[in-house]
């Protein structure tokens, strides 16, 4: 099934936007028009929010009962294949059976597995902050790294003004 989207008009190439401030009140005029922008984003962000909840309880309810029916056939299976002594058995829409699973480690007591050396792997990775805290402190920039300062980030932050 294919779902059909109507054509939705793109806020910036099918609307007149004006990206030149001349003076205080055409800078308030874009903030309080981005404002409005960004409260309709937030809408939007709500709005698919909602749905995507109701869809993830849509789906929940629906696969419930699926995964039910499918975990009684599994079990039924296994019970066969363990009823004929048998390792796997062939049929026509495919094979049941056993695998035989490597063994793994699972960690119980981590601080008794740490105290033995041999089974401690230590990472090493260059000390991000310690450098930074030094170039600041001395001015040293040691080798192999370089020191990038971005350019200033730019942020507008439109006011509500509910008088």
């Amino acid at each position: 099934m294919t779902v059909q989207l109507h054509q939705i008009p793109h806020p910036l190439t099918d609307a007149n936007v004006e990206n030149r401030v001349g003076s205080m009140f055409q800078a308030d005029v874009i903030l309080a028009k981005l404002w409005r922008i960004e409260s309709r984003i937030e809408e939007i962000e709500s709005l698919f929010n909602q749905e995507l909840q109701y869809l993830n309880l849509w789906r929940s309810r629906k696969l419930e009962s699926l995964e039910f029916m499918a975990q009684e056939f599994r079990n039924s299976l296994k019970a066969y294949v363990l009823e004929t002594g048998k390792k796997s058995i062939g049929l026509p829409h495919g094979r049941i059976g056993f695998r035989v699973q490597p063994p793994h480690v699972e960690v119980v007591d981590e601080e008794k597995i740490l105290a033995r050396e041999a089974f401690v792997r230590v990472t090493k990775s260059p000390d991000k902050a310690k450098i930074l805290e030094v170039y600041k402190s001395t001015g040293e920039i040691p080798d192999g790294v370089d020191i990038v300062t971005p350019e200033p980030k730019f942020f507008a932050k439109p006011e509500v003004n509910t008088q």
